[in-house]
């Protein structure tokens, strides 16, 4: 049987030995050359269900006796777990010296990663970035597979039928009375590469309400996931009009939303709900989720879990867990990590989350680190649950500890292990 062949587009923001390419966000730092073997110009074509070799050339600005290797993968846009091989996640053992390395000391690693599209015509983005020691970010470079293309761009909002716009209702939740996307007034609606889209909604608050929080999930050839809003724009309390938080129930409430469409998107027919997150006043629907942890560490002020009101919270197997947590840090922190540990049979073991799902500073929600002494916070924590967990209950404490592996916040959330399509608790 022959293989489907994908295409493999690797860009920066620099042009090294003929390749153009384009720098990861936040700045990182690029690669001084990054080599595909077999691949002279792009794109370039790699196999599917065959490894992606590389080779890249950096020279990180600090010292460090170690180097770990994260891939973050995206499907359409859409942010997916993927599991790191274990001979490429240490970087250590890939490159042409040894460990430790000198501030400036150039080096090159090697290594492949499995490429694998889960179906036909789909684009897989994957991110590489390079750590030292306390997750200094040495390099980081992006690889796009991309597969073919359709013609359609569609628009799903979770509401009602409107005057101007006919939607679907989500299987969940209030249905908005009155949905408007800008420029659309029939199925399916143009999101064009590289501008917004904006939509405004009329909603009754069924119950008040501290904080809201939009939340988007994409549909796309039949893969579901979390489609990320910047943290200004997931904030809906920031874009009421007429009202502001917090709000009463009954209370009638218009917001606006914006989601930009990045010009590296590809054309595909997608599906969006758009879920708006409340946070409920009384203490009581917090309580019922969490509990404190052990030891008197720090509890957080709030915490919100998609689809979860009631413990245990359902983990479907397959879909990533997400989480918005609201602290209040008690002193100067520069660097935090996100440490989960499950305890299930009456045996409790580390959960780690893949890739840089661990850094918290990199998930924070209007502010970045370091934080200052009572600064109020907001983190959204993903939790992937792998296909191959077992079906059993469990409690998972989350610590979110910082430099010194000091806690600065933590709390127990109870759950269970469900089937993908299985009944969830709401």
């Amino acid at each position: 049987m022959l293989r489907q062949a994908v295409v493999l587009v690797v860009v920066f923001a620099a042009v090294t030995h003929g390749l153009q390419v384009i720098q990861c966000s936040n700045n990182r730092p690029l690669p001084d050359e990054v080599i595909i073997p077999g691949c002279g110009s792009l794109p370039c074509s790699v196999p599917n269900q065959s490894d992606f070799n590389f080779s890249v050339r950096f020279a990180p600005t600090f010292p460090t006796s170690s180097l770990t290797v994260d891939v973050r993968a995206s499907l359409l846009g859409l942010f997916l777990p993927y599991e790191v091989p274990e001979h490429l996640r240490n970087g250590c053992n890939n490159i042409n010296t040894s460990c430790p390395l000198a501030a400036g000391q150039s080096v090159t690693l090697t290594g492949n990663a499995p490429v694998e599209a889960p179906l036909t015509g789909v684009t897989v983005t994957m991110e590489f970035e390079i750590t030292g020691d306390g997750g200094q970010v040495a390099t980081c470079f992006a690889a796009t597979m991309l597969r073919y293309t359709v013609l359609l761009v569609a628009l799903v909002a979770s509401a009602s039928f409107t005057e101007a716009l006919q939607t679907r209702a989500c299987a969940e939740g209030t249905h908005p009375s009155r949905v408007v996307i800008s420029g659309c007034t029939e199925m399916p609606c143009n999101l064009i590469r590289g501008s917004d889209v904006s939509m405004e909604l009329d909603f009754v608050a069924p119950h008040a309400a501290e904080t809201l929080r939009y939340g988007v999930i994409a549909t796309a050839l039949g893969i579901t996931a979390p489609y990320e809003l910047p943290p200004d724009r997931a904030n809906a309390c920031n874009w009421l009009s007429g009202s502001a938080c917090p709000i009463s129930a009954n209370e009638d409430v218009t917001a606006t939303l914006s989601m930009p469409v990045l010009p590296i998107y590809p054309l595909v027919i997608k599906m969006f709900r758009a879920l708006l997150l409340i946070a409920l006043v009384p203490a009581l629907a917090y309580a019922n989720v969490t509990r404190p942890c052990t030891n008197n560490r720090p509890q957080p002020t709030n915490v919100v879990i998609e689809g979860c009101t009631a413990a245990p919270c359902d983990l479907v197997r397959g879909e990533n867990v997400i989480a918005y947590i609201d602290f209040t840090t008690d002193r100067s922190v520069t660097e935090m990590t996100t440490v989960p540990t499950a305890t299930a049979l009456g045996v409790t073991a580390p959960y780690p989350l893949p890739g840089n799902f661990a850094d918290t500073c990199q998930w924070l929600e209007g502010t970045t680190c370091p934080l200052s002494p009572f600064e109020d916070v907001t983190y959204r924590l993903t939790i992937p649950v792998l296909s191959i967990y077992p079906l059993v209950s469990l409690s998972i404490e989350i610590d979110v500890v910082d430099e010194a592996g000091d806690s600065v916040t933590c709390f127990v959330v109870d759950a269970q292990v469900v089937p993908a399509g299985g009944d969830r608790k709401i």
